[in-house]
């Protein structure tokens, strides 16, 4: 007779789910025994609970679905939640597994999550398994959450009859989300708010990726430009001339200077969290669709609906208003999109003395990234790196924790990247304080199954050693808080069993990619680099015309 951890695992495989990250076991024994006999899907061990729940998110950015994370205690429920923090703050669909009881002194490990969830439901009896899950897996992907279930681990081994009909749908293959329009006064309220406009950018946000061909029709609609958030990294390509970098979080560049310049913004998707505002006039003219479960921003015009029917239904409207689009604005978008790319580029090629420039060990790696890269990114100053000098092309994808809740992110996307395709290139930009908190033990605990993370592309973790914690990390007043102990990371690497390559001078960076980027093992690959590189880019320069 089949036990309910063989239902939650047969529902887990119904959604589609391809892993479930974890750190260790205690109450999630039986469902992790259930895992290891079935036919999917696997267990990965991660060493912190805090990467296997970033992990479980870096999953879910990747293919669209919702990655899933297990706890077995309250001591690891603590763990998961320092992840899970990302997913809650990019609104990425994630499913954790509780399979916990009460810890040491009524400690109710399930309100330690509770924080982060969208949806929360306690497994009550046998029978209503496989319901639980179907309702986790709806909420994570409608809402663009955490769904928490919680599975006591004494109903996990429980002898289960089949359940009755399930109460919903039979999985993800069968379930269609609900389609969200706003009605048409909505959207011709937002048509009036957007032809009156002159200088328009579209600005792409959180949960805007399904959206991309709906952006790209209706952009020329309104002679706009596109600014790119960090949530929205990879929506568009960066080699587009009317596409500017990343401008939440960073000061200069072809963003900020639009951003000031411009008298109306459609916004696509979530807007910035508080602190990372986009520098925006005060008299802007703001519409913004807003996804389910998303937070309008203060004096815009909402058009609540899911973002890609929701501008489908704005196009025809757009087009059939009177006027035309002032194409000097958008010739002025392609004018300094050109120019900041220029600016940045300069800048990594500069060097001081023998110290490695960190933009150039960027640069050259932008240069040389193979089809279909993924690049992933911690928070601070590799952030800034990243967005101010990877050019990601078409297929390419650019993962960061954008909220700069999670540090040391760069790692178990990484992983998460080779799990899901062992086949696409992935390379990780880690500072050396991000490292050290996810580093060579993540790694050596994934890749030692070869079977799941061998493929024919490489997979480098690129060390930024600066001896500091990055720019805009939010302790660092004094320097006694800003700095982390110097290690080897290259020579960890060789002790772990994988190659480590060290990089010390300015002439050795673009050798050095050619080597790592030709390989199919997994490499480290360490870089000291100069701490004194500023991590702004100067604004682009230009004389505003008159309009």
């Amino acid at each position: 007779m089949p036990h309910v951890a063989d239902h939650v695992r047969d529902r887990l495989r119904a959604w589609d789910t391809s892993f479930v990250h974890g750190a260790s076991s205690g109450g999630a024994e039986p469902l992790l025994r259930a895992l290891a006999e079935g036919e999917g899907p696997r267990f990965v061990t991660a060493r912190h609970g805090a990467a296997a729940a970033l992990m479980a998110s870096g999953h879910a950015r990747l293919t669209g679905g919702a990655g899933c994370c297990v706890a077995g205690s309250a001591a690891d429920a603590v763990e998961l939640a320092g992840g899970l923090l990302d997913a809650r703050a990019e609104r990425v669909p994630v499913v954790a597994l509780l399979c916990a009881d009460a810890g040491p002194g009524g400690l109710d490990a399930a309100d330690l999550l509770a924080p982060v969830a969208v949806h929360q439901e306690v497994l009550g009896k046998p029978a209503d398994a496989a319901d639980v899950v179907d309702r986790a897996f709806r909420a994570a992907l409608e809402l663009r959450g955490v769904a928490l279930v919680v599975l006591p681990p004494a109903l996990l081994t429980a002898d289960a009859d089949e359940p009755a009909e399930p109460e919903a749908v039979p999985g993800r293959a069968g379930w269609t989300p609900p389609l969200r329009v706003p009605d048409e006064r909505a959207l011709r309220r937002a048509v009036d708010v957007l032809v009156a406009g002159k200088r328009v950018l579209v600005v792409v946000g959180g949960a805007a990726g399904e959206a991309r061909e709906a952006i790209a029709d209706v952009t020329p609609a309104l002679g706009a430009g596109v600014v790119k958030t960090l949530a929205a990294r990879d929506v568009f390509p960066d080699d587009l001339v009317h596409v500017t970098g990343p401008a939440d979080g960073f000061t200069g560049g072809a963003a900020a200077a639009l951003l000031r310049d411009c008298d109306t913004v459609l916004l696509v998707g979530d807007a910035p969290p508080a602190g990372r505002a986009l520098p925006l006039p005060e008299d802007v003219r703001l519409v913004q669709v807003v996804p389910p479960g998303g937070t309008a921003a203060a004096g815009a015009e909402p058009l609540p609906g899911d973002p890609a029917p929701t501008l489908t239904a704005l196009l025809p409207l757009l087009k059939g208003a009177p006027g035309s689009p002032d194409l000097r604005w958008r010739e002025r978008v392609n004018k300094d999109v050109t120019q900041w790319r220029g600016q940045a580029t300069a800048l990594a090629r500069r060097h001081f003395g023998r110290s490695v420039n960190p933009r150039a060990v960027v640069n050259e790696l932008s240069a040389r990234l193979p089809e279909r890269a993924v690049v992933t990114a911690d928070r601070g100053s590799c952030t800034t790196w990243s967005a101010h000098h990877v050019v990601l092309r078409d297929g390419m994808r650019g993962l960061s924790s954008t909220m700069w809740e999670a540090p040391g992110a760069a790692v178990p996307f990484a992983l998460a990247a080779r799990l899901a395709d062992p086949d696409r290139p992935v390379i990780a930009l880690a500072g050396d304080a991000g490292f050290q908190t996810h580093g060579i033990a993540e790694v050596a605990a994934v890749l030692r199954e070869a079977d799941r993370t061998s493929g024919t592309a490489p997979l480098v973790f690129c060390v930024f050693t600066n001896s500091g914690i990055g720019q805009a990390d939010p302790i660092g007043t004094t320097p006694a808080f800003r700095t982390v102990p110097d290690l080897p990371c290259a020579a960890q690497a060789r002790l772990a069993g994988l190659d480590g390559i060290l990089c010390t001078e300015p002439k050795q960076v673009p050798a050095a990619w050619d080597e790592v980027l030709g390989r199919t093992e997994p490499v480290v690959l360490q870089f000291l680099v100069d701490a004194t590189v500023e991590t702004e880019v100067p604004p682009v320069r230009r004389r505003l015309l008159p309009w």
